[in-house]
């Protein structure tokens, strides 16, 4: 197994730890989204400060950096959030 890679990204003018686990499951990557605050502060991506996200590998590939990635994976993850006013249609997100 692959070390992870971590680094920091920046979302909506928030800094947030990014942990990258390559080819953690099979072909998927397994990306954390975390608050850089101890104990954990809300992000974006998550009121409890954490988020754990499974892509595949072949995405991350094609993209011009793990970072680059991350960030655009950050972007689509926020547009996917929805308020508790929603309408709930019972449908649920797609895992990947």
């Amino acid at each position: 197994m692959q070390r992870p890679l971590t680094f920091i990204i920046t979302v909506d003018a928030q800094e947030m730890w990014v942990c990258y686990h390559p080819r953690r499951f099979a072909n998927y990557a397994h990306f954390e989204f975390k608050s850089l605050h101890n104990p954990r502060r809300r992000i974006p991506l998550s009121e409890t400060g954490y988020l754990s996200h499974f892509s595949p590998m072949h995405e991350i590939e094609a993209a011009p950096s793990v970072e680059a990635y991350a960030e655009a994976l950050a972007a689509a993850l926020m547009g996917m959030k929805f308020s508790p006013d929603d309408e709930d249609t019972g449908d649920q997100f797609s895992l990947f």
